[in-house]
């Protein structure tokens, strides 16, 4: 399997890059629970991830701080991060700041 598009309540932690060594585009989509990571621990082939996230029923969207979990032992294929669809609690700014200071941000390309 070189792709994989998960959606549901966003528990994605489980999802075992490991077991999954060919992945290569991983799209994960759904409402951001209060349990549970956005991203999975380790996806070590994958080259292209996909967030696309909106707040939950009672508001709530995702805290910005699972940013810092994108981390490069975990993701050292990725060169395509796409969050265009994804809303993270704060705005846009606390999310940008984030990225600029996330150690994942100077191995992508786009």
């Amino acid at each position: 399997m070189r792709e994989l598009s998960a959606e549901g309540g966003l528990l994605f932690d489980d999802i075992d890059g490991d077991a999954l060594p060919a992945l290569t585009e991983l799209r994960l989509r759904g409402a951001v629970l209060s349990d549970g990571a956005v991203f999975p621990h380790k996806v070590p082939g994958v080259v292209t991830l996909v967030l696309e996230i909106a707040a939950d029923v009672h508001g709530t969207a995702c805290p910005v701080e699972q940013l810092a979990t994108l981390d490069p032992a975990g993701y050292p294929a990725l060169r395509h991060l796409h969050l265009g669809e994804a809303e993270f609690d704060g705005g846009d700014h606390p999310t940008l700041m984030a990225l600029a200071e996330s150690p994942i941000l100077p191995r992508l390309e786009s």
